[in-house]
């Protein structure tokens, strides 16, 4: 059975049969762009694909679409912090509803010596715009005993050390999250900030979704299907839901989420037999562009009747 898509989002159509005769059950995953166009969303010319494996961008990687649910609703923010003059500091915060996440961003910093009080970090340099990628949150790889050593939860970051020796000279990382005491030792070990996707090989991810069993084994939560850094795992989106940005440029953005307008169904011998709600699942702000694209699943099943003409079937709706 194929995706007749007639929209100009991304689709792929996804089904599971636990055995021969058993119901089919499947999932449409629905991946809409849109650009903002004096005040109004349009889809954008150039659409996100469905991701297969992963997906690198400038602000972190997305990791692959095929599968049925998540946990909750994913929501991204893809930005760089352009002050309107150069600062050494600057708070921004993104928020839906009462959710909200605030990180600081400092401008680049160094360990350096001050007498005897071992290692102090340097006053942050003025900036006039810096990405809010993972490489610049903390983490990143170190050299223990001759062999690489990598900081799980994020292995593209900076200000990770295991010596004082090690990381006198060299970088802090740029971003924090504003609800934890900035860092003040060269062996303080923050939680990674950041508002980009966050994949699922990484160790917050890992932590959070995999647990061990009463005998050991591991338990694998839908969370682990999620996109999002886990600050930013909303329950549910609200109807008609804000994102508001603050701090990226000199202006609070206020983004209203579009409404996805497409529609489902299965048909079985020239009979509908299964027209699943499509439910958002992730929002994905691209600050930088003005886009923002929106995920949605509808999840259905039928009888498997061998030899039985059946079509899958998605457009764009009222």
């Amino acid at each position: 059975m194929e995706l007749d898509n007639r929209t100009s989002f991304a689709g792929r159509l996804l089904r599971f049969q636990s055995a021969e005769g058993a119901p089919v059950r499947g999932a449409v995953i629905v991946k809409a762009t849109f650009a903002l166009e004096s005040g109004r969303w349009v889809p954008a010319p150039e659409q996100v694909p469905i991701v297969d494996a992963s997906l690198s961008t400038a602000f972190g990687t997305f990791h692959g679409d095929n599968f049925m649910r998540k946990d909750g609703v994913d929501l991204c923010v893809m930005g760089t912090v352009r002050p309107s003059r150069p600062r050494r500091a600057v708070e921004v915060s993104v928020a839906v509803g009462r959710r909200e996440s605030r990180l600081v961003v400092y401008g680049d910093r160094r360990w350096v010596r001050a007498g005897g009080f071992g290692l102090l970090s340097s006053d942050p340099q003025p900036f006039e715009e810096l990405p809010l990628c993972y490489e610049r949150a903390y983490g990143g790889k170190t050299v223990h005993d001759y062999e690489e050593v990598v900081f799980p939860d994020n292995p593209l970051g900076r200000g990770y050390y295991l010596a004082e020796a090690e990381a006198e000279g060299q970088p802090l990382a740029n971003i924090e999250r504003a609800a934890e005491p900035p860092v003040r030792a060269w062996n303080d070990r923050p939680v990674v900030a950041g508002w980009g996707p966050y994949p699922c090989f990484w160790g917050l991810r890992a932590r959070e979704a995999v647990t061990p069993d009463a005998e050991g084994l591991p338990r694998v939560s839908p969370r682990l299907n999620n996109n999002a850094h886990p600050d930013l795992i909303l329950p549910a989106l609200p109807d008609g839901a804000e994102v508001r940005i603050a701090g990226l440029c000199a202006a609070e953005v206020v983004y209203c989420v579009p409404r996805l307008s497409a529609r489902f169904e299965v048909t079985a011998g020239g009979s509908v037999i299964a027209e699943p709600e499509l439910e958002i699942d992730g929002v994905f702000v691209w600050a930088d562009l003005d886009n923002l694209t929106v995920t949605a699943r509808g999840l259905f099943s039928y009888p498997y009747n061998r030899g039985e003409l059946r079509g899958a079937r998605l457009w764009r709706g009222a």
